[in-house]
């Protein structure tokens, strides 16, 4: 087998960027961007090349505290995000380890299966220590060691820590680890066995805005595949397909065309689903099995997502100031079943090849795209910061069906324009057929309301108006809180002074503090237009997407 050079990308790109930089200085003077992203915490440099790239985009200084978006590669705390204003935006979710950490993730599909076993059959059988070291003793005694066992640390990535087994004596019962039943027949491809690296973008908790790229990784192992044996076990570059471990072999061989899926030990998902279609696969039916899975591991968080993002931001009817790429590693059985292996929160783009190159610049520049954005939010917030952050809660009952109408008219904008902005993502989540989801988030959603001790929900919003027909799609996504006609004050008038509102302002009339409570609802009214005056620019926003990107290497 040849073995192609080592494509020295991170060095190439860092020469260029280097070279580049007294040009680049100059083009950021002049440079027009309508956002401003903010990537002083993260060390990847793909990223900046797509922003740089871009005409709409361009990287905020180090000390900017108005900056549109931040790209960090690590999680976040809650003071964190807390403090961020509404137009800004972060790359990640709170409340996300509940499926990126491997004893997390155990936790919540070990959870869903016990009710709905049917649909949550995707996840390997799985034992945490050491919590569950007797549940797995007993399963151990009844198998023998026919069996064999993958050991992965909690909070470990990159393959550390990760050995085979088929003997207790292997395992320390009070290690922080967990067991997993290994998936001992794989697909196998020219005898190699080899796992899938997909890109999941997040966007909104409330509904989820799920979407998945069509392009991804295929990692190959490096020596051919045996069935596990005990004389086998510890050969990891057979059994494993981690890049971290693998490129270190003098037998890994990387591509130097990322269209060609015969190649490499690391394959364009997209360069490669499509060899497999031809060789005859269903590939559009396993398709369709891993979009489910990957909206029903995700759907198993979705009331903690939420609960972390209202406590931070109650306010904000957009669901739009997080966003998250999640790493979603796919393994296909000899059968052509999907089986999820973890999550990760901060997959790697670390550019090594040109693979890599092409499809994680792909990536980086479709989610720029997808991002709901708008240049007027920062300087509207500015504006008015106090009116928008006061609460009204002399008439927060009046207010409620307003607010709801509020949030519906913003997930109908955002929604069409994600669509016309996709790139290469397809949206998983919401879509027509949700019946199935909302029982599924229906049900963690009581789960986790009475653990933390408030009422069942009896009822999830089906976003049906997401789906109806053209006609009806097209006025409601068109027709902003206000048609072409009609002044703010017709609007007002016309929405808020109902009778209801009329009537209670003539009751404070009475009271002993008549100014005072007359000046509290005049602020009120006059607030929630400027929530109106805030929602129209999102309404009615054009679509911007990323020009003149260039995808060569």
């Amino acid at each position: 087998m040849r073995i192609h050079p080592i494509y020295h990308s991170n060095t190439m790109d860092n020469n260029s960027i280097d070279s580049d930089n007294n040009k680049f200085a100059a083009h950021l003077k002049n440079k027009k961007a309508l956002y401003k992203i903010y990537l002083h915490n993260t060390r990847y440099d793909i990223i900046k090349k797509v922003v740089r790239d871009s005409e709409n985009w361009t990287e905020a200084s180090i000390n900017c505290n108005d900056w549109d978006v931040m790209w960090i590669d690590t999680s976040i705390c809650e003071e964190r995000f807390r403090k961020l204003k509404k137009f800004q935006k972060i790359n990640h979710f709170i409340g996300m380890r509940g499926i990126t950490r491997k004893d997390e993730l155990c936790k919540n599909l070990k959870k869903m299966r016990k009710h709905f076993p049917q649909c949550y059959n995707f996840f390997p059988m799985t034992w945490i220590l050491p919590n569950e070291v007797s549940d797995f003793k007993s399963y151990f005694k009844r198998k023998g060691s026919s069996k064999t066992y993958i050991v992965k640390l909690k909070n470990s990535c990159q393959g550390k820590g990760i050995y085979l087994t088929k003997s207790l004596d292997d395992i320390n019962k009070y290690e922080s680890c967990i067991i997993q039943k290994y998936i001992h027949k794989p697909l196998l491809i020219n005898g190699l066995k080899f796992d899938i690296r997909l890109y999941v973008l997040l966007t909104g908790c409330d509904p989820l805005r799920i979407f998945l790229h069509e392009d991804g990784l295929v990692r190959f192992s490096i020596e051919k595949y045996r069935l596990p044996k005990n004389k086998n076990l510890k050969h990891i570059n057979m059994h494993l397909t981690n890049f971290s471990i693998n490129k270190m072999s003098d037998k890994f061989e990387y591509s130097l065309n990322p269209d060609d899926a015969t190649i490499g030990h690391k394959r364009s998902w997209k360069v490669f689903l499509q060899k497999l279609k031809e060789q005859g696969l269903p590939m559009d039916c396993i398709m369709k099995k891993i979009e489910h899975l990957i909206v029903k591991t995700i759907s198993s968080i979705q009331p903690e997502l939420n609960h972390y993002y209202n406590s931070a931001h109650y306010s904000d009817y957009s669901n739009s100031m997080c966003f998250e790429i999640l790493g979603f590693d796919i393994l296909l059985d000899y059968k052509l079943k999907p089986w999820l292996l973890e999550v990760n929160h901060s997959p790697s783009f670390s550019v090594s090849s040109k693979v890599d190159q092409k499809v994680k610049y792909a990536v980086i520049k479709d989610t720029l795209n997808i991002l709901y954005m708008h240049s007027k939010y920062r300087q509207i917030y500015i504006q008015e910061y106090l009116n928008l952050h006061k609460f009204r809660k002399l008439y927060n009952d009046l207010l409620i069906q307003n607010k709801k109408e509020l949030k519906k008219k913003l997930t109908i904008s955002r929604f069409h324009y994600e669509n016309k902005n996709l790139g290469g993502y397809k949206r998983l989540y919401p879509l027509q057929d949700l019946l199935e989801y909302q029982n599924l988030i229906l049900f963690v959603s009581n789960t986790w309301n009475k653990s933390i001790g408030i009422p069942y929900t009896l009822k999830q919003d089906t976003y049906e108006y997401l789906f109806q027909t053209d006609v009806t799609k097209k006025k409601l996504s068109t027709d902003s809180f206000l048609s072409q006609n009609q002044t703010y004050e017709e609007y007002h008038t016309k929405t808020m002074l109902t009778k209801k509102s009329v009537k209670d302002k003539q009751n404070i009339l009475t009271n002993k503090n008549t100014m005072q409570v007359i000046q509290t609802f005049d602020s009120s009214q006059k607030d929630f237009q400027n929530n109106l005056h805030y929602t129209k620019m999102y309404v009615n926003r054009p679509n911007v997407n990323i020009s003149n990107c260039s995808t060569s290497c």
